[in-house]
């Protein structure tokens, strides 16, 4: 129900005006009535109001004090002024104050018909996306979350979206078109399957992760869902896997579950191949589909020195552990720390992970796992990559591209297309000179603005700072600011304005 408060000095008008209101839009009701503007004052004090309709003239205060007790506490109170004055002055200082309609008397009930069913609408949108900002902060799990403001009975279930496979690499926020394709495709499903003001689809810490939440009054959860991602595997595109926590759960909840779903993405996500699993956060229970447990070791014992050995000892490890990614990914993983541990190879394994990593992220089909896993062998065995020219040059080059594009989509695939040479080349010439990867560096670039700005504009949003600083979400960039700097953006941007 939306609070509505009712201030006119004119009783017959009070009693009508407000009855009109509760009559004509059932989502309003007349939380406190006020014959003068003290009344007014002492209802907003005492009441959650969330619209008021007030006369201009009125005793003890008028309306346009009332208005401005409302400016000064910063109360969310939508405002209406009901007069029978048309002086122009009135409606100017009127909208100086915020007021939304101005309304004459004597009122049109039609007017105020139409009038409700804006402001419901209105209400409706404001109060979604303060629940979609609330449900992120929780999924951060922020200190400086609110417990949920007036919500903390209501129950969710929570489930979780990937579209593709689950992030390993912390290059940054991005996603390939395929993903972003599946990813608008779960919107249009998701709006098939479910009431629009049932549920919020948010954005995870991780690219292609999205986080649905949907009301406990919503039936068969768990059957929309598994239908929905059968429907998806029967169409052409990249796999993907859907979690449930098949019990509801409070707004403090959020936050434990959203990582045990993320634990069991990681542990069931399949190759190929799109998948539906249910859990009971907290129980001991059985996989819905027996799962490997161990690794399974394909007898690495020869030592190659030759691409095309070691590229059918990468084929044969592949056909091992085609089934699950979380055992493709660690056998895959000692497979290449092998390689360079026996074999003559020019790279160390920790100058590969990055590039191995992003190929199992990024490759959704076990014939395109391995055509990125030989071309990082090829890198690695025939460094196929100019030693001449200036290192040095070309470190600075790249130093100084990232303090100008900071802001933008920058990538390992963006930089090998600007500077000419493979990834783990280019890495390997700017720690050289810096210390650090490109990508450290360029964390540190947009880490630095953002604290700019969190202590320069204290009003301006994590939404906004996230795209000033080159990251697509807010929650992507709190995650890695809190890894970082040990504390949230919203804990630090309250740090420095209490030691100005």
């Amino acid at each position: 129900m939306i609070e509505v408060l009712v201030a006119e000095d004119e009783l017959p008008l009070l009693r009508n005006l407000s009855n009109n209101i509760e009559k004509l839009n059932g989502a309003f009701h007349v939380a406190a009535r006020a014959a003068d503007g003290q009344e007014a004052i002492e209802a907003l004090k005492n009441h959650r109001i969330s619209l008021a309709f007030l006369d201009i003239n009125m005793p003890v205060l008028d309306g346009m004090e009332v208005l401005k007790y409302i400016q000064d506490q910063k109360l969310q109170v939508v405002t209406v002024i009901v007069s029978g004055y048309r002086e122009f002055a009135y409606a100017q200082q009127a909208i100086r104050y915020g007021v939304k309609e101005y309304l004459l008397k004597p009122l049109n009930k039609e007017k105020l018909a139409d009038l409700l069913d804006k402001l419901e609408g209105e209400f409706q949108a404001r109060d979604y996306k303060r629940l979609q900002e609330l449900h992120e902060h929780l999924l951060l799990g922020e200190d400086g979350a609110k417990s949920g403001q007036g919500l903390d009975g209501e129950k969710y279930y929570i489930g979780a979206f990937w579209a593709g496979t689950y992030q390993m690499t912390d290059e940054g926020y991005f996603m390939t078109d395929r993903q972003k394709e599946r990813v608008k495709r779960i919107r249009e499903l998701l709006e098939r399957e479910f009431p629009a003001d049932s549920y919020w689809l948010i954005n995870g810490r991780y690219q292609a992760e999205w986080i649905l939440l949907v009301k406990e009054m919503v039936t068969g959860v768990g059957r929309r869902i598994r239908a929905l991602i059968q429907q998806m595997d029967q169409e052409e595109g990249v796999p993907v896997t859907a979690i449930l926590e098949e019990t509801p759960l409070t707004m403090g909840q959020i936050h434990r579950a959203y990582e045990e779903l993320g634990r069991v993405a990681k542990k069931n996500m399949r190759i190929s191949a799109s998948g539906f699993f249910s859990v009971r956060i907290g129980e001991q229970r059985e996989d819905s589909e027996p799962l490997q447990s161990r690794l399974r070791d394909s007898g690495f014992v020869a030592v190659y020195n030759s691409i095309e050995g070691i590229s059918r000892a990468l084929r044969h490890e592949l056909e091992l552990t085609r089934d699950i990614r979380s055992v493709m990914v660690d056998n895959i993983k000692r497979f290449f720390q092998n390689i360079c541990g026996r074999a003559n190879c020019e790279c160390a394994y920790a100058d590969l992970e990055e590039d191995i990593l992003k190929v199992m992220e990024q490759g959704y089909r076990l014939q395109e796992i391995e055509e990125g896993l030989q071309e990082v062998i090829l890198y690695c065995f025939r460094f196929n990559v100019s030693e001449g020219g200036n290192k040095k040059a070309l470190a600075w080059e790249m130093k100084k591209y990232l303090e100008e594009q900071f802001a933008t989509q920058i990538t390992s695939a963006v930089l090998q297309e600007r500077f000419g040479f493979v990834p783990i080349y280019l890495r390997s010439i700017f720690r050289e000179h810096y210390e650090c990867t490109p990508n450290e560096y360029l964390q540190k670039l947009r880490l630095k603005k953002a604290k700019e700005l969190l202590s320069a504009v204290p009003e301006i949003s994590l939404k906004k700072i996230a795209e000033e600083i080159g990251y697509q979400d807010s929650m992507y960039f709190s995650k890695i600011f809190k890894k970082q700097e040990g504390m949230a953006p919203s804990e630090y941007r309250k740090r420095v304005s209490n030691n100005p």
